[in-house]
Protein backbone atom coordinates (compact mmCIF):
# COMPACT_ATOMS: atom_id res chain seq x y z
CA UNK A 1 0.00 0.00 0.00
CA UNK A 2 2.97 2.38 -0.88
CA UNK A 3 1.14 4.45 -3.27
CA UNK A 4 -1.77 5.40 -0.34
CA UNK A 5 1.20 5.92 2.19
CA UNK A 6 2.34 8.72 -0.52
CA UNK A 7 -1.39 10.07 -1.03
CA UNK A 8 -1.10 10.16 2.91
CA UNK A 9 2.19 12.11 3.00
CA UNK A 10 1.25 14.36 0.34
CA UNK A 11 -1.87 15.53 2.69
CA UNK A 12 -0.04 15.73 5.62
CA UNK A 13 2.72 17.96 3.75
CA UNK A 14 -0.49 19.80 2.63
CA UNK A 15 0.20 19.00 -0.91
CA UNK A 16 -3.49 18.60 -1.68
CA UNK A 17 -2.75 18.53 -5.81
CA UNK A 18 -0.28 16.14 -5.76
CA UNK A 19 -2.40 13.73 -3.13
CA UNK A 20 -5.34 14.22 -5.60
CA UNK A 21 -3.12 12.90 -8.66
CA UNK A 22 -2.21 9.75 -6.95
CA UNK A 23 -5.93 9.25 -5.03
CA UNK A 24 -7.60 9.56 -8.35
CA UNK A 25 -5.14 6.70 -10.20
CA UNK A 26 -5.53 4.51 -7.10
CA UNK A 27 -9.28 4.67 -7.58
CA UNK A 28 -8.74 3.84 -11.12
CA UNK A 29 -7.45 0.43 -9.80
CA UNK A 30 -9.01 -0.01 -6.28
CA UNK A 31 -12.82 2.00 -7.07
CA UNK A 32 -13.97 -0.20 -3.46
CA UNK A 33 -11.09 0.68 -1.37
CA UNK A 34 -12.73 2.76 1.25
CA UNK A 35 -9.13 4.19 2.75
CA UNK A 36 -8.82 5.91 -0.23
CA UNK A 37 -12.19 7.26 -0.61
CA UNK A 38 -11.35 8.78 2.46
CA UNK A 39 -8.46 10.33 1.51
CA UNK A 40 -10.51 11.76 -0.83
CA UNK A 41 -13.39 12.92 1.49
CA UNK A 42 -10.73 15.17 3.18
CA UNK A 43 -9.69 16.59 -0.23
CA UNK A 44 -13.11 17.97 -0.96
CA UNK A 45 -13.67 19.08 2.27
CA UNK A 46 -10.37 20.94 2.23
CA UNK A 47 -11.16 22.65 -1.05
CA UNK A 48 -14.91 23.28 0.50
CA UNK A 49 -16.96 20.81 -1.80
CA UNK A 50 -19.65 19.64 0.58
CA UNK A 51 -21.36 18.33 -1.95
CA UNK A 52 -18.91 15.90 -3.31
CA UNK A 53 -17.53 15.24 0.30
CA UNK A 54 -21.41 13.51 0.95
CA UNK A 55 -21.24 11.44 -1.87
CA UNK A 56 -18.23 10.47 -1.20
CA UNK A 57 -19.11 9.10 2.62
CA UNK A 58 -22.35 7.84 1.14
CA UNK A 59 -20.34 5.93 -1.09
CA UNK A 60 -17.83 4.65 1.44
CA UNK A 61 -21.30 3.64 3.79
CA UNK A 62 -22.63 1.55 0.78
CA UNK A 63 -19.37 -0.09 0.51
CA UNK A 64 -19.21 -0.84 4.38
CA UNK A 65 -22.13 0.05 6.28
CA UNK A 66 -20.53 -1.06 9.92
CA UNK A 67 -17.66 1.63 9.10
CA UNK A 68 -17.35 3.87 12.22
CA UNK A 69 -16.21 6.84 10.20
CA UNK A 70 -18.88 6.96 8.23
CA UNK A 71 -21.29 6.86 11.52
CA UNK A 72 -19.13 9.56 13.18
CA UNK A 73 -19.55 12.02 9.82
CA UNK A 74 -23.45 11.61 9.25
CA UNK A 75 -23.87 11.81 13.21
CA UNK A 76 -21.84 15.40 12.62
CA UNK A 77 -24.04 16.36 9.54
CA UNK A 78 -27.14 15.42 11.33
CA UNK A 79 -26.07 17.80 14.46
CA UNK A 80 -25.40 20.50 11.35
CA UNK A 81 -29.03 19.94 9.94
CA UNK A 82 -30.57 20.53 13.87
CA UNK A 83 -28.38 23.65 14.39
CA UNK A 84 -29.37 25.05 11.19
CA UNK A 85 -32.84 24.93 12.27
CA UNK A 86 -32.05 27.00 15.24
CA UNK A 87 -29.60 29.57 13.86
CA UNK A 88 -30.88 30.18 10.11
CA UNK A 89 -34.07 31.23 9.07
CA UNK A 90 -35.47 31.79 4.91
CA UNK A 91 -36.64 35.75 4.61
CA UNK A 92 -39.09 37.39 3.20
CA UNK A 93 -36.47 38.12 -0.23
CA UNK A 94 -36.01 34.68 -0.73
CA UNK A 95 -32.82 34.78 1.13
CA UNK A 96 -31.08 33.28 4.25
CA UNK A 97 -29.98 34.59 7.48
CA UNK A 98 -27.57 33.10 9.19
CA UNK A 99 -27.72 34.28 13.09
CA UNK A 100 -24.71 34.74 15.12
CA UNK A 101 -23.42 33.63 18.49
CA UNK A 102 -20.71 35.77 19.81
CA UNK A 103 -18.33 33.06 21.46
CA UNK A 104 -16.71 36.65 23.40
CA UNK A 105 -20.01 37.35 25.27
CA UNK A 106 -20.72 33.01 26.16
CA UNK A 107 -16.74 33.89 27.54
CA UNK A 108 -17.05 36.85 29.32
CA UNK A 109 -20.69 35.29 30.85
CA UNK A 110 -19.41 32.42 32.12
CA UNK A 111 -16.02 34.75 33.78
CA UNK A 112 -18.91 36.82 35.25
CA UNK A 113 -20.65 33.94 37.12
CA UNK A 114 -17.46 32.41 38.49
CA UNK A 115 -16.42 35.93 39.45
CA UNK A 116 -19.12 36.36 41.04
CA UNK A 117 -19.12 33.32 43.25
CA UNK A 118 -15.68 33.94 44.27
CA UNK A 119 -16.45 37.74 44.85
CA UNK A 120 -19.05 36.59 47.54
CA UNK A 121 -16.48 33.96 49.01
CA UNK A 122 -13.88 36.84 49.18
CA UNK A 123 -15.93 39.37 50.69
CA UNK A 124 -17.21 36.48 53.22
CA UNK A 125 -13.41 36.08 54.15
CA UNK A 126 -12.42 39.54 54.28
CA UNK A 127 -16.15 40.28 56.69
CA UNK A 128 -15.06 37.60 58.84
CA UNK A 129 -11.17 37.92 59.22
CA UNK A 130 -10.65 41.55 58.79
CA UNK A 131 -11.78 44.31 61.15
CA UNK A 132 -14.21 46.61 58.66
CA UNK A 133 -12.12 49.60 59.63
CA UNK A 134 -9.01 48.37 58.05
CA UNK A 135 -7.96 49.66 55.13
CA UNK A 136 -7.06 46.49 53.41
CA UNK A 137 -10.89 45.85 53.93
CA UNK A 138 -12.64 48.46 51.15
CA UNK A 139 -9.51 48.48 48.94
CA UNK A 140 -9.56 44.94 49.25
CA UNK A 141 -13.64 44.52 48.64
CA UNK A 142 -13.13 47.56 45.70
CA UNK A 143 -10.86 45.68 44.06
CA UNK A 144 -12.30 42.50 43.66
CA UNK A 145 -15.99 44.07 42.76
CA UNK A 146 -14.66 45.41 40.08
CA UNK A 147 -12.50 42.91 38.78
CA UNK A 148 -14.76 39.94 39.13
CA UNK A 149 -18.34 41.81 38.86
CA UNK A 150 -18.02 44.63 37.03
CA UNK A 151 -15.42 44.39 34.74
CA UNK A 152 -17.02 40.89 33.13
CA UNK A 153 -20.30 42.95 32.81
CA UNK A 154 -18.49 45.55 30.81
CA UNK A 155 -17.31 43.20 28.47
CA UNK A 156 -20.60 41.42 28.21
CA UNK A 157 -22.50 44.36 27.02
CA UNK A 158 -19.16 45.38 24.66
CA UNK A 159 -19.62 42.83 22.89
CA UNK A 160 -23.16 42.49 22.56
CA UNK A 161 -23.37 46.17 21.05
CA UNK A 162 -20.90 45.65 18.81
CA UNK A 163 -20.39 42.29 17.96
CA UNK A 164 -22.18 40.21 14.84
CA UNK A 165 -25.80 39.82 15.29
CA UNK A 166 -26.28 38.13 12.00
CA UNK A 167 -25.44 37.86 8.40
CA UNK A 168 -27.92 37.76 5.26
CA UNK A 169 -27.72 36.27 2.15
CA UNK A 170 -29.62 36.96 -1.04
CA UNK A 171 -29.34 37.17 -4.50
CA UNK A 172 -29.35 40.90 -4.62
CA UNK A 173 -26.43 41.18 -1.54
CA UNK A 174 -25.09 40.02 1.23
CA UNK A 175 -25.45 41.95 4.44
CA UNK A 176 -23.57 41.89 8.20
CA UNK A 177 -25.86 43.13 11.08
CA UNK A 178 -24.53 44.41 14.62
CA UNK A 179 -27.38 45.67 17.08
CA UNK A 180 -26.99 49.39 15.54
CA UNK A 181 -25.51 48.95 12.10
CA UNK A 182 -25.81 47.28 8.32
CA UNK A 183 -23.27 46.75 6.07
CA UNK A 184 -24.74 45.86 2.95
CA UNK A 185 -22.74 45.22 -0.31
CA UNK A 186 -24.19 43.76 -3.94
CA UNK A 187 -22.02 41.06 -5.35
CA UNK A 188 -21.31 43.00 -8.03
CA UNK A 189 -19.25 45.15 -5.77
CA UNK A 190 -17.10 42.57 -3.93
CA UNK A 191 -14.09 42.44 -6.12
CA UNK A 192 -12.74 38.92 -4.54
CA UNK A 193 -13.43 36.37 -2.69
CA UNK A 194 -10.59 34.21 -0.36
CA UNK A 195 -11.08 31.29 1.72
CA UNK A 196 -7.60 30.77 3.85
CA UNK A 197 -7.20 27.03 5.35
CA UNK A 198 -5.10 25.84 7.51
CA UNK A 199 -5.04 22.06 8.25
CA UNK A 200 -3.54 18.89 10.43
CA UNK A 201 -3.64 15.86 8.87
CA UNK A 202 -3.03 13.38 12.08
CA UNK A 203 -4.07 9.80 12.72
CA UNK A 204 -5.08 9.73 9.45
CA UNK A 205 -8.01 12.36 10.23
CA UNK A 206 -8.49 15.90 9.32
CA UNK A 207 -8.73 18.41 11.34
CA UNK A 208 -9.52 22.36 10.17
CA UNK A 209 -7.28 24.66 12.19
CA UNK A 210 -8.35 27.65 10.66
CA UNK A 211 -10.59 29.15 7.88
CA UNK A 212 -11.36 32.40 6.73
CA UNK A 213 -13.61 34.40 4.60
CA UNK A 214 -11.78 37.23 3.42
CA UNK A 215 -14.29 39.54 1.08
CA UNK A 216 -12.41 43.06 -0.84
CA UNK A 217 -14.64 45.73 -1.29
CA UNK A 218 -12.49 48.26 -2.91
CA UNK A 219 -8.54 48.46 -3.13
CA UNK A 220 -7.95 48.98 0.75
CA UNK A 221 -11.33 47.57 2.17
CA UNK A 222 -11.64 44.32 3.09
CA UNK A 223 -14.51 42.24 5.62
CA UNK A 224 -12.77 39.05 7.31
CA UNK A 225 -15.27 36.35 8.53
CA UNK A 226 -13.93 34.00 11.21
CA UNK A 227 -15.38 30.40 9.74
CA UNK A 228 -13.41 28.07 12.01
CA UNK A 229 -14.97 24.79 13.15
CA UNK A 230 -16.29 25.59 16.64
CA UNK A 231 -15.10 28.70 16.80
CA UNK A 232 -16.71 30.87 14.55
CA UNK A 233 -19.80 33.06 15.50
CA UNK A 234 -21.18 31.29 12.63
CA UNK A 235 -22.85 28.31 13.87
CA UNK A 236 -23.41 26.54 10.36
CA UNK A 237 -19.88 27.64 8.57
CA UNK A 238 -20.49 24.88 6.16
CA UNK A 239 -24.08 26.22 5.05
CA UNK A 240 -23.14 29.38 4.90
CA UNK A 241 -19.72 29.05 2.70
CA UNK A 242 -22.14 26.34 0.19
CA UNK A 243 -24.84 29.47 0.02
CA UNK A 244 -21.81 32.30 -0.76
CA UNK A 245 -20.78 29.98 -3.19
CA UNK A 246 -23.67 29.47 -5.13
CA UNK A 247 -24.34 33.50 -5.03
CA UNK A 248 -20.54 34.99 -5.44
CA UNK A 249 -20.71 35.39 -9.37
CA UNK A 250 -16.77 35.46 -9.48
CA UNK A 251 -14.33 32.72 -8.70
CA UNK A 252 -13.63 31.76 -4.60
CA UNK A 253 -9.59 31.91 -4.19
CA UNK A 254 -8.93 28.87 -1.95
CA UNK A 255 -5.87 29.10 -0.27
CA UNK A 256 -4.45 26.57 2.39
CA UNK A 257 -0.59 26.20 3.79
CA UNK A 258 1.46 25.58 2.46
CA UNK A 259 0.53 28.19 -0.80
CA UNK A 260 -0.99 30.87 1.77
CA UNK A 261 2.10 33.23 0.90
CA UNK A 262 0.64 33.39 -2.54
CA UNK A 263 -1.92 35.30 -0.93
CA UNK A 264 -1.33 38.18 0.88
CA UNK A 265 -3.43 38.74 3.64
CA UNK A 266 -4.45 42.15 3.75
CA UNK A 267 -3.01 44.51 6.50
CA UNK A 268 -5.95 46.98 6.79
CA UNK A 269 -8.99 45.09 7.57
CA UNK A 270 -12.30 47.16 7.47
CA UNK A 271 -14.62 44.88 9.34
CA UNK A 272 -13.47 41.67 11.49
CA UNK A 273 -16.02 39.11 12.60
Amino acid sequence: MLHIDSAKKAIKNRDFDAASDIINNLLVLAPKNTNILKLKSYIARIKCKFDEELEIWRKIGQIDHFDEDVQTYFELRALEEREKLFFTKSTSNLGKLFVAIPNTILWFSTYGFFGCILFLTISQFFLTKLDPDHYLHTISLTFGFIMFVVLPWFFIIKSFLTSLKSVEMNYISISFHTRFKEYSYLWEEIKRAVIEIQSTFQDENLSIDKQKLYLQISDNKWIKIDLTPNKSVIRVNKQFIALFQSYFKGKIEIYTDPNLKDFSIPDIVFRSF
